[in-house]
């Protein structure tokens, strides 16, 4: 496997950033959406069976081989979708209780409780520039989007520290399948027993396909299906192919100032100067984390016991 050189890590670090830009760009396009009436939950729905049948297709024609996981694996498969799809589900209540700022913030804790996990249960000795960063971007992601003065709802909390909590076990398990499969496959696996477990709990033939009647819903649809929701957790899972979650998970915080381009520029949500000061220290301690000297052994999840 590829990862834990210097030289393959910065593949790692661009596709990270990238996927966070797609993840900020998603969160304007699905805006249009649920402005149209598509609830938060539907939304989730759509774009993870799009992502899944898009990427079905693609590599039934293109590589096959690629389908296939091995027998002993589907448990890891089913415990990144949950993961996933928890990570969702608790954001969106979330915001549901209090500002979405808020919310945010809370669930961008994810990359800490890494670090913390390393270090309380595994012993690691985490160079102190990465500790430093992840506390710089902590903060200006407190600036970038708004939440100072934001009102906090203990049930909101709860809910964006689940999800903060799924997404650090989604962002490790990827790290491990990575010694298993190729990106392709474990994205394709995770978004399809994510759409089985939505349908179980939101049915298809229950979709109000009207709500997309509009034109230009569709096209908007597929965006965020795939634009929005393949390609970045494509790029999440390839990313820790070449460098440690727990690095990796520090440069996902991009998200935040990505997020807040994409609502000025799309849905003119003007920026203050404290939002735009927050912006600048989350891109400098990004910039910082890749100028860091990487220890791959330190950082690197600890991999999962094999049976047998």
């Amino acid at each position: 496997m590829a990862r834990s050189s210097t030289s393959t890590a910065s593949l790692g670090y661009a596709l990270a950033l990238g996927g966070s830009t797609l993840s900020g760009l998603n969160g304007s396009i699905g805006r249009y959406l649920t402005d149209d009436g598509l609830s938060a939950w539907r939304l989730t729905q759509m774009r993870s069976a799009i992502a899944f049948v898009v990427l079905a297709a693609v590599l039934a024609i293109a590589r096959p081989r690629l389908l296939a996981i091995g027998r002993g694996q589907l448990g890891a498969m089913v415990v990144m979708a949950l993961a996933m799809t928890t990570a969702q589900a608790g954001y969106f209540y979330a915001t549901t209780r209090m500002a979405i700022g808020v919310a945010l913030v809370v669930q961008y804790l994810y990359p800490l409780l890494i670090l913390l996990w390393l270090t309380v249960s595994h012993g690691r000795r985490l160079a102190p520039s990465l500790w430093a960063a992840m506390g710089v971007c902590l903060a200006g992601s407190v600036l970038a989007v708004g939440a100072i003065g934001g009102h906090v709802d203990a049930p909101g909390v709860l809910g964006s520290m689940v999800s903060a909590t799924a997404f650090a076990i989604y962002i490790v398990a990827a790290e491990r399948a990575g010694d298993d499969h190729h990106p392709a496959t474990t994205t394709l696996w995770t978004f399809g027993i994510a759409t089985l477990l939505w349908l179980v709990v939101l049915p298809a033939w229950s979709f109000p396909t009207e709500v997309l009647a509009r034109d230009g819903d569709w096209a908007l649809a597929l965006a965020v299906g795939i634009a929005g929701t393949l390609l970045p957790f494509a790029a999440f899972v390839g990313a820790v192919r070449f460098a440690p979650a727990a690095r990796i998970a520090v440069l996902l915080t991009a998200e935040t100032v990505s997020g807040a381009a994409f609502a000025y520029l799309l849905h003119d949500e003007r920026l203050s100067a404290i939002q735009l000061t927050g912006g600048a220290m989350v891109v400098a301690a990004l910039c910082w984390v890749q100028l860091q000297p990487l220890d791959a052994v330190t950082e690197a999840a600890p991999r999962a016991r094999r049976r047998g």
